[in-house]
């Protein structure tokens, strides 16, 4: 019976030895685990993800093994979107009507207008060369009188642009000694200039305006008449109309 006891005794005793052994080593472990978690607990992650532009931005929280459940991780998340909107052109203001240059334009840039009837003995002046004292001139409008009243014709538009006409008139070498004719300068039908000239004599240099009943002429008529019967070769040279 005493051995019995003495041995439950030293049961007891090796039992509880080793319990206390089991708590000490429990308690000696327990700060570690502690630091372990508070570590994982203390780590976090910002996590950056990018798509189609837009920039989002979450913190996330780790919870270690063993830790006891928690509210939820709040996720707080930011959204920059980024959008290239083109400027509008400038306003250009009001539409202005393209400057009109100030210097003189050579007659023969125009597009002859043409004259719809002519009578027999009407013909159009046209742009050519011709010999005049000698030197050849290029630039110039002109053409033949061999029949008895015969008279050269133009008419160009001028679009109510050009107030003056400039020009050297004259007659070419191959026309007849003795012939005489007259340059005429019309603007909208109304005559406002004309010119005799008769063979032999020096060229003749004209300013005529070009205004017509309601000022500046929309249409410049040119006209060379003759009453003789002798050939005559009249030329307008370097032509020029000016604002």
């Amino acid at each position: 019976m005493l051995r019995r006891m003495a041995l439950r005794s030293s049961e007891t005793e090796s039992s509880g030895q080793g319990g206390e052994g089991q708590s000490q080593s429990k308690k000696q472990r327990d700060p570690a685990v502690k630091a372990a978690i508070i570590a994982a607990s203390a780590t976090s992650a910002a996590a950056i993800l990018t798509v189609g532009g837009s920039v989002f931005v979450g913190l996330l929280q780790y919870q270690g093994p063993g830790s006891k459940p928690g509210p939820t991780p709040t996720v707080t998340v930011t959204v920059t979107q980024t959008k290239t909107v083109a400027a509008d052109p400038p306003d250009p203001g009001p539409m202005s009507p393209s400057p009109v240059s100030t210097r003189g334009k050579s007659l023969l840039e125009f597009t002859p207008l043409g004259v719809s009837e002519l009578d027999f003995d009407q013909r159009e002046l046209s742009r050519g060369s011709a010999f005049v004292n000698g030197v050849e001139e290029h630039v110039v409008l002109g053409g033949e009188l061999k029949v008895c009243g015969a008279s050269l014709i133009q008419e160009y538009n001028l679009g109510r642009v050009y107030r003056q006409l400039n020009a050297v008139v004259g007659l070419a070498d191959s026309s007849a000694t003795g012939t005489e004719v007259e340059f005429i300068v019309s603007a909208d039908g109304k005559e406002v200039g004309r010119y005799p000239f008769e063979m032999g004599a020096p060229l003749r240099s004209i300013n005529v305006p070009t205004v017509g009943k309601y000022g500046k002429a929309s249409r410049l008529t040119l006209k060379v008449v003759k009453d003789d019967c002798k050939d005559a070769y009249p030329v307008w040279i370097k032509p020029t109309v000016s604002p």
